[in-house]
């Protein structure tokens, strides 16, 4: 199967030439097009590939995941056949626990990626919580309000409300219901990026990452909310090229 027919890949600007590519996951409710300005932000020999999950995006129709290993498990068998050149993976919130799962399943299997860029995601846990997701339907949509990611039109449609609140249950409750048997360690770089004004995934929080790697760690902080993925693209995109010249 090639990239352009595999669902879980969104490939924004194909590149031949690109010496590395950066797998980039999206947080919950989320889905690979916001990703799509990258391609131009990054250095050109950074190839830019989305992570489409089933339920979101092109594959709404699709029945989403609200667990982890299987969802890795689809991940792995799909992501697979496209490592025929250095990568790295990148992922915000959830699309972090997931670029960091896969990076465990792949390096078991001998296939390393070169960095690992966590964005506003708290470090793996030991152990599975409730969480938002089984809370009622009110109470769970003000929780989301309140980090200040989705668009006020989703808020403003009940329609648009109601086809979001399963796809959002389903990633929090992937998020949320998982827990680590033990704290495996990566050899590879980990970047870590949190905004300076997420009261939930703090510089601090951030921090504790550095314990899930043998490798170099970096913790960087942007202006913003938990959603500093959107106003800080440049940055952000510009951090992602300097880590990644170091190793191209």
């Amino acid at each position: 199967m090639t990239m352009s027919e595999n669902k879980w890949l969104v490939n924004f600007r194909p590149n031949p030439e690109a010496h590395m590519r950066l797998f980039c996951f999206p947080y919950a409710g989320g889905n690979a097009n916001i990703y799509r300005n990258w391609g131009d932000l990054l250095t050109p020999e950074i190839e830019v590939v989305g992570i489409q999950l089933p339920g979101h995006g092109t594959r709404i129709k699709e029945i989403a995941f609200t667990r982890l290993p299987p969802t890795i498990r689809a991940l792995l068998a799909s992501i697979q056949p496209v490592l025929n050149r250095p990568f790295a993976l990148f992922g915000h919130s959830l699309g972090a626990l997931l670029a960091y799962h896969l990076a465990l399943e792949l390096t078991s299997l001998h296939i390393s990626p070169e960095i690992l860029f966590v964005s506003a995601s708290k470090a793996p846990k030991q152990q599975a919580t409730n969480g938002i997701h089984s809370l009622d339907d009110a109470v769970f949509v003000n929780q989301i309000k309140e980090l200040n990611g989705t668009p006020e039109a989703i808020f403003a449609s009940q329609e648009l409300l109601n086809m979001m609140i399963p796809i959002l249950r389903a990633d929090f409750a992937m998020a949320e219901t998982y827990a680590l048997e033990k704290k495996p360690l990566l050899d590879i770089p980990i970047v870590g990026m949190s905004g300076n004004r997420d009261v939930r995934n703090t510089q601090k929080d951030m921090a504790a990452w550095a314990n899930f790697t043998s490798g170099i760690f970096v913790n960087v902080s942007f202006p913003g909310d938990h959603f500093f993925i959107q106003s800080q693209e440049a940055a952000l995109t510009n951090i992602i090229s300097e880590h990644t010249a170091t190793i191209l």
